[in-house]
């Protein structure tokens, strides 16, 4: 089975990732900006990986309608701030990408990977921002609340090799 890792990095975590898979699988990791049709119809198994904006896995609305992907497996990763043990809000990201059909077929993965309001665009540094100083106020914190404050106070790199194992095993499996 021949593999490509697909990409999509704004903020570098997503990358550092897809770098990290196709290394341990001994294939190409190429950039969504850069994924040619060729590329994509070469290949048996497509791993997408990209981060999380309010829930949605950046481009994989677009990724998933591809028509050279007909036929072809497919693995799921997303990319985000949020701990790796935050089970529920993971389980959201899921469903709010991944039909129950969907979800039946295409493996998915949380990757904890951080937050970098360097290169972060405008809206989302404003949103998170945002969220932040709301969670802040808030007068009854739970423990998530005071993660998430935690998370959202500065930039953050919590990207972990540790983290690709399961995804790894998925793949060889195929």
């Amino acid at each position: 089975m021949k593999r490509v890792v697909v990409y999509n990095s704004k903020t570098g975590f997503s990358e550092k990732y897809g770098k990290w898979i196709a290394e341990e699988l001994a294939c190409k990791a190429v950039s969504y900006k850069e994924i040619t049709q060729q590329r994509l119809k070469e290949n048996d198994v497509i791993i997408y990986g990209a981060g999380i904006m309010a829930g949605k896995i950046s481009g994989w609305e677009k990724v998933k309608k591809m028509p050279e992907l007909n036929g072809k497996k497919l693995i799921l990763y997303a990319v985000g701030g949020m701990p790796m043990k935050a089970e529920e809000a993971i389980l959201t990201v899921k469903d709010n990408n991944l039909t129950k059909e969907e979800q039946k077929e295409i493996p998915f993965f949380y990757l904890e990977g951080g937050i970098n309001f360097e290169k972060m665009g405008f809206i989302p540094r404003i949103m998170l921002k945002t969220m932040y100083k709301v969670m802040k106020k808030k007068k009854e914190k739970t423990q998530q609340d005071m993660e998430m404050i935690s998370l959202f106070e500065k930039s953050s790199d919590n990207s972990s090799k540790e983290n690709i194992k399961p995804l790894i095993i998925c793949a060889k499996q195929i």
